[in-house]
């Protein structure tokens, strides 16, 4: 047979096309990112909530929806302090598409202060502050981890207001303090879930305010419970000493009766065992009467109550909000739910704040309510 032919050899790589052929040239490349904003407007940044919703509902199952609390900007991943990027933070009831409830330099065009040019206006109905920084704006405002007046709508966006002057300059700050631009910034938002009956809408409002009487009730309980072991045990020395004095004055008025010249029988306690016993129980007085002297020195260097201190109060005085006074806990004790009814309110009174004298509104409001103990 003949020999085959040798293959032709391989044909040589196609040239590229022209690169006009590809793209057009005379318009602008395709950002890979939106341009960075270097107006002031940029350091608005904002978040739909939508997907946040979701996963809430999602993580209980009797929840309707969810009212914020307090809030807090973490750590980012890196572990770069993100919470120095940041000036202020909001809540508002509208998609993020819609600008109009939390606005910059809203009323700086026409101000004569120039530094309201940089101020936050929030439209209190349909927003609520996380906290506010700017205290040329806003003298008093809650900061990080402080409670908040709970909104009382559904948090549909988080806006936050960037400390930079502008989006550009946040990006040039992050690099030049190595903070890596891919992590995202976490804020950690406090809830509570609402719920409703069926075929019914929930009514935010209400549900606000229930939240807040139970936040203040929590943190009043809370405070009342700094110390509370040691103020029960201080209470429960000056009972027992108490109880020893009667104790001791009763026995010794009856053994100073006792004749001295009465023929007892065989067995009987002689006047010397009386007298005995009485100093035996004086010793027992004394003791109790040191024990209570160092509670009250010890409680006295622990702390020492003031306006800025909280000292707690002992239980008889503070008791825990959810529970009745016979020790059968209220509808709302494991849900710290404060609607009428939910928890145990006591009144020591029969007398409401209104109808009570001067001394004993006093009394009501201000002494015995006071987590601040003399």
């Amino acid at each position: 047979p003949s020999p085959i032919p040798p293959a032709p050899p391989p044909r040589p790589p196609r040239p590229p096309p022209p690169f006009t052929q590809l793209y057009d040239r005379t318009k602008s490349p395709p950002p890979s990112a939106p341009p960075l904003g270097a107006d002031k407007f940029s350091r608005l940044l904002y978040k739909e909530l939508d997907e946040d919703t979701a996963a809430i509902l999602a993580q209980n199952a009797e929840a309707t929806g969810w009212l914020a609390v307090s809030s807090r900007v973490s750590e980012s991943i890196q572990g770069f302090p993100d919470t120095t990027l940041f000036e202020g933070a909001w809540l508002q009831s509208e998609s993020c598409d819609d600008k109009r409830h939390v606005v910059l330099g809203q009323l700086a065009e026409n101000s004569t202060q120039e530094a309201r040019a940089n101020c936050i206006y929030c439209t209190k109905q349909t927003a609520r502050e996380l906290f506010y920084r700017n205290t040329e704006c806003e003298r008093v405002s809650t900061e990080e981890d402080e409670l908040i007046m709970p909104t009382d709508f559904l948090p549909r966006c988080l806006v936050a207001l960037v400390a930079a002057e502008s989006e550009r300059d946040l990006f040039d700050q992050m690099l030049a303090n190595g903070r890596r631009l891919t992590d995202p910034a976490r804020f950690n938002v406090s809830f509570v879930t609402a719920t409703h009956v069926p075929d019914a809408e929930i009514n935010y409002k209400v549900a606000s305010i229930h939240t807040a009487i139970s936040m203040l009730l929590q943190a009043q309980y809370a405070a009342d419970l700094v110390g509370q072991e040691s103020l029960d045990a201080l209470f429960a020395a000056e009972q027992a000493l108490e109880t020893k004095k009667t104790q001791v004055d009763l026995f010794e008025r009856t053994v100073k009766g006792l004749s001295q010249y009465v023929d007892r029988k065989a067995g009987e306690p002689t006047p010397a065992d009386f007298l005995a016993r009485l100093a035996d129980m004086k010793a027992e007085q004394q003791a109790l009467q040191d024990n209570l002297d160092r509670l009250r020195a010890e409680a006295q260097a622990d702390c020492t109550p003031s306006l800025e201190n909280t000292c707690g109060r002992a239980l008889f005085a503070a008791p825990d909000p959810w529970t009745a006074a016979n020790g059968e806990a209220c509808i709302g004790k494991s849900t710290h739910e404060a609607f009428p009814g939910a928890f145990c309110a006591r009144w020591n009174s029969v007398n409401n704040v209104d109808a009570a004298e001067a001394e004993e509104a006093h009394e009501l409001l201000v002494r015995l309510s006071s987590p601040i103990t003399s």
